[in-house]
């Protein structure tokens, strides 16, 4: 009869414990091995973030994406969309809640955005149909 009485107790304590260990799961993503250790994690939308690194090579931004699992989604080249003379290093700060996170463009903390370079025009499209007067960014 005891067990009948703390039921409701013990139902609650494994409630309680579940919310709060999801709760803080998110917060300590863990980083998969294949994924360079100076790489950010970028939260994302529903599906989660992605982790993202760049670097200057040859006066150009050369960046990596992987989504959260490891998988790498770009290594290449990425250029800025105004189109403006590509960030220098100390301008590659890699925010982990950009105003608009997604797998395939890197927001600075600067907000100056990066497409890779084999979709920049359809990107660039995109974000121009998007932001159209009065312009979300300043170009």
């Amino acid at each position: 009869m005891g067990t009948m009485r703390n039921g409701p107790l013990v139902i609650g304590a494994a409630i309680s414990l579940l919310v709060g260990t999801s709760c803080t799961h998110d917060a300590q993503i863990a980083r998969p091995k294949n994924v360079s250790v100076d790489a950010a994690y970028v939260a994302g939308t529903k599906v989660g973030g992605w982790w993202q690194r760049c670097e200057v090579r040859d006066k150009a931004a050369y960046c990596q994406i992987w989504n959260r699992g490891g998988l790498l989604l770009f290594h290449e080249e990425f250029l800025p969309y105004d189109q403006k003379s590509p960030p220098g290093a100390a301008e590659l700060q890699i925010p982990s809640d950009p105003w608009l996170p997604g797998p395939d463009r890197v927001v600075l903390s600067n907000k100056r955005i990066l497409f890779p370079e084999s979709k920049f025009d359809e990107l660039k499209r995109w974000l121009d149909e998007l932001c159209r007067p009065p312009s979300c960014i300043a170009k």
